[in-house]
C-alpha cells in the first residue's frame, strides 16, 4: 500500500539527510586532518601505505603515485585504522536515543515502555577498560587486534562488534538501527584524506605567541564540530 508523506515528515527525512551526508562527513574529515597535523610520522606511514598498494614499492614519490580504485582503496587499512581512531575520540553524533518498545528490566531497574534511553558516544568510546590510555590518539589500537573470544574488532571485514547492541565504539550507532550509510562514509573520508595528504602537508596553525592549539569539541550543535576558530597551515608538495 502506497503510503503518502506529509510536509513534516519529508522536512524530516531531507534535514536527516543533509546531517548524515553532509555534516558528519565534513566534520570526521576534519578532525582526522586535525589529529593527523600533530602525527607527521602516520601521515608519512600512510603515504608509505599508498605507495605499497599501489606500486609494490614503499619509497615510490607521493607525485609519482597513481590514481587508486575503490578495490585498492580498502587495502590502505591503516587508514581505516586513523579513521576509526578519529571516530573513537570525536565523534560526530554525541547521544544515540532509542524509544522503549516495552517494558524492560536492566539489573533491577525497570525501564517503562515509551520512556527513551541515550547512549553517551564519548562515555562509552573512552572506557579504558575496553580501550586502554582512551585519551591517546592510537590508530595502531586497531591494527590486527580481533579477539576471537570477545570479537571486538575487525578492519576489512564485518564490524562484528557494531552488530551488537552492546557495543562500546557508536559513531554509527549499533545494532539493528545503525547508520546504513556507514559502509558510504569510509568510502568518502578514506578518499578525502588520501588524496588531501598527496597533495599537502599540513600542521596546526601556529598563533603570534608561537603556540599551536589543537581545538577543542563544541558540543553546542547537534555535530560535535571543532571549536571556532580553528585553523590548520598548509603546504603544497611540490613536485620534483
Amino acid at each position: 500500500m502506497l503510503t503518502i508523506l506529509n510536509d513534516d515528515s519529508i522536512a524530516h527525512i531531507m534535514i536527516a539527510t543533509l546531517m548524515g551526508g553532509q555534516h558528519t562527513s565534513s566534520t570526521t574529515s576534519s578532525w582526522i586532518l586535525f589529529e593527523l597535523a600533530q602525527r607527521p610520522d602516520i601521515v608519512q606511514d600512510l603515504l608509505k601505505e599508498q605507495s605499497l598498494v599501489l606500486t609494490g614499492k614503499v619509497d615510490t614519490p607521493v607525485h609519482e603515485l597513481p590514481s587508486f580504485t575503490y578495490e585498492q582503496l580498502r587495502e590502505f587499512t591503516l587508514l581505516d585504522c586513523v579513521m576509526k581512531e578519529t571516530l573513537r575520540l570525536h565523534s560526530p553524533i554525541h547521544t544515540v536515543m532509542r524509544k522503549v518498545i516495552k517494558p524492560v528490566n536492566y539489573k533491577g531497574h525497570m525501564i517503562p515502555k515509551d520512556h527513551f534511553l541515550c547512549a553517551a558516544a564519548s562515555v562509552s568510546q573512552l572506557d579504558p577498560t575496553r580501550f586502554p590510555n582512551p585519551e591517546k590518539f592510537d590508530p595502531l589500537r586497531f591494527m590486527n587486534n580481533l579477539d576471537e573470544s570477545s570479537q571486538e574488532w575487525t578492519i576489512n571485514g564485518v564490524d562484528i562488534a557494531q552488530k551488537s547492541a552492546r557495543s562500546h565504539f557508536l559513531p554509527f550507532g549499533a545494532g539493528r538501527h545503525r547508520c546504513i550509510g556507514e559502509a558510504f562514509a569510509h568510502l568518502q573520508i578514506k578518499t578525502i584524506i588520501a588524496l588531501f595528504i598527496r597533495e599537502f602537508e599540513h600542521q596546526l596553525w601556529t598563533n603570534s605567541q608561537g603556540e599551536q592549539k589543537f581545538p577543542k569539541s563544541d558540543y553546542t550543535s547537534l555535530i560535535v564540530i571543532p571549536e571556532r576558530p580553528s585553523f590548520l597551515k598548509l603546504t603544497s608538495r611540490q613536485k620534483v
